[in-house]
């Protein structure tokens, strides 16, 4: 796979990882959306200025789309994701707790803190 067509699969799943569609994605990051189009064709590549804007819109430095490895996640860690941000402070902060429990790293919490209120 070439170098472009890995950047090109990079953000695509950063942007859905952010939750953003295309068009909030090249809103966000100021590309003109023929440009995108014409890079994601294969018609016109990748440049320094677009990478930037592509990172800064992503939240990630630029090497970040050229280097490090991007885990893309299964259904089912998407479903876990989506229902865990849906939750309040009160709510991501008792499923951590859990996590933390079965994974040894806390002391038994109380199972009243984890029924539903």
């Amino acid at each position: 796979m070439e170098l472009y067509e890995k950047i090109k699969i990079r953000i695509d799943v950063l942007r859905k990882a952010a939750g953003l569609n295309q068009t909030q994605f090249l809103e966000r990051a100021g590309i003109d959306r023929i440009h995108y189009h014409n890079i994601n064709k294969g018609n016109t590549r990748w440049n320094t200025d677009t990478l930037q804007k592509a990172a800064n819109a992503l939240k990630v430095p630029v090497e970040y789309l050229f280097f490090d490895p991007i885990i893309i996640p299964s259904q089912e860690d998407q479903i876990i994701l989506s229902m865990y941000k849906a939750l309040s402070t009160e709510g991501r902060e008792k499923v951590l707790s859990y996590i933390r429990y079965t994974m040894g790293e806390e002391g038994i919490p109380h199972l009243d803190d984890f029924r539903k209120e």
